[in-house]
């Protein structure tokens, strides 16, 4: 009885590993861009970029995907822009967290309501002080009509395991879509 009890438990976890994968690396997005937005908000600090000896905080913070499976957190720093430019710049932007690789098991797709293709690489950016999402693709602000991404993280064996963290620009809403 043991062991049958102990096989059928073996086998349900096996089941169930898929799911927990995408689940798994749905939650660890959505925690990265939670992250980036409450940086943003809080006003954190890098470094004293314009050498007047107190540090500066950076005009936002974001994340950059180099591709569908890489990303990084930045912060948009002064650079050639006194301003800011709201998107990473290679040369001048705080990159300190390293890059997050989605499982090599787990695919992500970009979507959005808009029928625009995605282009990348994309950034999605939160102002200082402000937490109004804006997103770039390939450099290019996107316009205000432009109002919904959807990143969908999916097992590559079976895409009908997935879940789905959706970033609305117009609501200022970032969930996990159960």
């Amino acid at each position: 009885i043991m062991a049958i009890i102990f096989t059928i438990a073996a086998l349900n976890l096996n089941a169930r590993k898929p799911a927990v994968l995408v689940e798994n690396a749905a939650r660890e997005f959505l925690s990265q861009v939670q992250f980036a937005k409450n940086l943003a908000l809080t006003g954190a600090v890098f470094r004293d970029e314009d050498l007047d000896t107190q540090l500066d905080v950076p005009f936002g913070y974001g994340l950059h995907f180099l591709n569908d499976s890489e990303y990084f957190i930045f912060g948009d720093l002064y650079g050639a822009n006194p301003a800011g430019n709201k998107r990473y710049d290679s040369v001048s932007e705080e990159t300190n967290w390293g890059n997050f690789i989605v499982n090599d098991k787990v695919n992500l797709d970009i979507t959005s309501i808009d029928p625009s293709v995605i282009v990348y690489p994309l950034d999605i950016f939160f102002e200082t002080f402000n937490s109004q999402i804006n997103y770039y693709y390939n450099g290019i602000d996107q316009p205000d009509e432009f109002n919904e991404l959807q990143i969908r993280f999916f097992y590559s064996d079976d895409p009908s395991i997935n879940q789905t963290v959706i970033i609305n620009k117009n609501t200022n809403q970032i969930y996990l879509q159960e």
